[in-house]
């Protein structure tokens, strides 16, 4: 018996979980909203200015179900490139693309001796912000950030022995937060930044725990054109 194409294509919907669809439908609007930026970037081809960045991440774990936890912020790093529309104007628009690390750290006792964890998570962040430049170098930026986890580190130290498990099972490999920020510029070439970024997606990929990644970044930033 020979299948229609409408049956296969009902078949196909079938098998396509809620999981793999959210996957999908968060694929859509990451791949629109970056073919929007770029569409935008290329506007302003003749007024971009790009450059590099890197700086330090102190991240946490934060929401609800977290707030009783004893977690310590797991300091990290961030570095990679940026571009920017008309810098020199009262108003641009920046974005850019970095490998970023977010998590925590705990340390409890357990058995009369100190159990410590640290969570560290390999991020690649893709921030669109926009800036306000007043005068006298400073500036104001805010927008949201996707990310996209690449991997995540756990280790666990007990009674001298320690371990690294990498793995991303049950993760939420997507997540969109809300940054905002001020920096301040020195001259054509370097600035320094620092920002906030709120994460809005829950982490875990299956259960309803409303636990989300905070990260205070600084960095230093040099304008290569």
């Amino acid at each position: 018996m020979v299948r229609s194409k409408a049956a296969e294509a009902i078949i196909t919907i079938k098998i396509i979980t809620p999981t793999k669809m959210k996957t999908i439908i968060k694929s859509l609007i990451l791949t629109v909203l970056i073919a929007g930026v770029l569409s935008t970037f290329h506007l302003y081809s003749q007024n971009l200015s790009y450059g590099v960045k890197a700086g330090v991440d102190l991240s946490n774990w934060g929401g609800k179900d977290i707030e009783d936890a004893d977690l310590d912020i797991n300091p990290g790093f961030h570095a990679g490139a940026f571009v920017e529309t008309s810098p020199r104007n009262a108003l641009s628009l920046e974005s850019g693309l970095y490998v970023a690390t977010k998590g925590f750290k705990s340390k409890e006792l357990f058995e009369d001796m100190d159990l410590k964890m640290r969570s560290t998570s390999y991020y690649l962040d893709l921030p669109i912000y926009a800036k306000y430049n007043a005068p006298g170098g400073f500036n104001l930026f805010a927008g949201p950030q996707f990310s996209y986890l690449l991997n995540n580190k756990m280790t666990v130290e007990f009674a001298g022995e320690k371990e690294d498990e990498w793995s991303t099972e049950g993760a939420n490999r997507f997540d969109i937060g809300a940054v905002a920020g001020v920096g301040y510029r020195f001259g054509d070439a370097l600035s320094r930044n620092a920002n906030y970024d709120f994460g809005l997606a829950k982490l875990g990929k299956d259960d309803d725990s409303k636990i989300y990644n905070r990260v205070i970044k600084v960095s230093l930033a040099y304008r290569i054109r």
